[in-house]
């Protein structure tokens, strides 16, 4: 699906991060990733800035399981939420993918609306919703 290009955050600016990237993302991310300089230099993290304000990361991991899948989400500063950054970054992973002959697949927590709301709004289809349930 592709996505209207009205819907999209158009004053960003979609790149690799780089290693002076580290501390703003952490800053900004705290703590929904972990291993930040591993993850970047192993280029699996994209920075989505506007000047020099981090409007939001985008996670990409080849898949273990699946082969020519790519895991890909993201992250939207809390400051700039609900005004398509969410959903530009998912696009631009989805490109990133298809450049690289990966099939994008995403995910979240069942209990994450906001999250599956900006996944469809980019042309994500859930195709399970998971719940982990114990029985005593």
């Amino acid at each position: 699906m592709e996505i209207p290009k009205g819907k999209l955050f158009k004053d960003g600016e979609f790149r690799a991060a780089v290693p002076s990237d580290a501390t703003k993302i952490t800053e900004v991310c705290q703590y929904f990733i972990d291993k930040v300089e591993e993850r970047i230099e192993n280029r699996e993290i994209f920075t989505y800035t506007k000047g020099s304000i981090l409007l939001g990361i985008g996670i990409i991991e080849t898949s273990k399981l699946l082969d020519r899948y790519g895991n890909i989400g993201m992250f939207t500063n809390e400051q700039y939420r609900k005004k398509g950054i969410g959903r530009t970054i998912i696009h631009h992973l989805k490109e990133w993918c298809y450049d690289n002959n990966l099939n994008p697949i995403c995910g979240c927590w069942y209990f994450n609306t906001p999250s599956k709301q900006t996944l469809e709004s980019a042309g994500m289809v859930s195709k399970t919703r998971l719940l982990n349930i114990k029985v005593l």
